[in-house]
């Protein structure tokens, strides 16, 4: 006969160690002089109120750490970390993506994870940690960015590692929580930045989003803007010329929000120097500049 057991939380029912959790009364349950696995435990630790019941544990090993009540119940953490860097994982042979783990060598990255030497499908050899091998941080040595970046070339729009199309797109993205793009919330500010070439530029935290909002406004008319008029222009040249003359972009920003923006070559028939307009930004200076022609833009 299955007991059953009503809702009480004045009382709620003892657990026993294979519980989700241990209390008694109301109270985490004493877990003291307990093992779990090669962890024996000494006191409780201090915690915060509300938080996680914490144990000051003795590891066989003589080392000492502190571990939650709910990984000593469900034998989440049964050592100080001790025996995972002495027995570390066997993947020889398996693969990542397009790494293949070949041995482990005696090296460790900065967290005590193994560094194995691996070999890519291109026939490259590496050394890998283990956690970059495991969670995806590393795929290839290398070979498929450079394969991808000769793909985006094929593309009409992607030009000096920029997706024209996408800088033409400022709508936020559904993930979104300010509602405008190039803005996010961080410790209760406004962070903008802006992202060009796979690069993102720092332009600042407010504590307001309209002000927020202005900053990337002015930064995309400085930065997206100019780079898309020219590359329209561009665009319009025939594709022989096209060819032999691909759009080379450099950014720089400094500690002032001063850009620097070179773009090339340049697109005069004649050759001539063409007589550019000033453009002011009431918060940040920056330089645009197009071939051997420079466009000011400060504030």
């Amino acid at each position: 006969m299955t007991q059953k057991y009503t809702k009480n939380r004045a009382n709620p029912p003892d657990r026993s160690l294979s519980g989700s959790f241990v209390v008694s009364s109301g109270r985490a349950k004493d877990l003291t002089g307990k093992q779990f696995g090669k962890l024996t435990v000494l006191e409780r630790a201090p915690n915060k109120p509300g938080g996680n019941t914490k144990w000051i544990c003795q590891c066989e090993c003589g080392k000492r750490c502190t571990v939650t009540s709910y990984k000593l119940i469900h034998g989440i953490q049964y050592c100080c970390g001790c025996e995972t860097k002495s027995h570390p994982k066997d993947i020889t042979g398996q693969k990542f993506r397009m790494l293949t783990a070949l041995y482990p060598t005696d090296r460790r990255d900065y967290k005590g994870g193994v560094i194995w030497h691996c070999r890519c499908d291109c026939g490259n050899e590496l050394d890998v940690s283990y956690n970059n091998l495991k969670f995806g941080e590393m795929v290839s040595c290398g070979c498929r960015k450079k394969e991808t970046s000769r793909q985006l070339v094929n593309y009409i729009d992607y030009v000096a590692g920029t997706a024209a199309s996408r800088l033409v797109n400022r709508e936020p993205t559904v993930r979104s929580r300010t509602g405008v793009r190039g803005v996010f919330m961080s410790r209760g500010r406004y962070v903008a930045v802006i992202s060009i070439q796979g690069k993102s530029y720092y332009l600042g935290s407010y504590t307001d989003l309209e002000t927020a909002k202005e900053v990337r406004k002015e930064a995309e008319h400085a930065v997206f803007d100019e780079f898309l008029d020219y590359f329209k222009e561009w665009k319009e040249k025939d594709p022989e010329w096209k060819r032999n003359n691909p759009i080379e972009l450099h950014v720089e920003k400094d500690d002032s929000n001063r850009f620097r923006i070179t773009v090339g070559p340049d697109l005069s028939d004649t050759g001539e120097k063409k007589q550019q307009p000033v453009r002011k930004a009431r918060r940040n200076k920056g330089i645009q500049t197009r071939g051997e022609e420079t466009l000011v833009w400060e504030g």
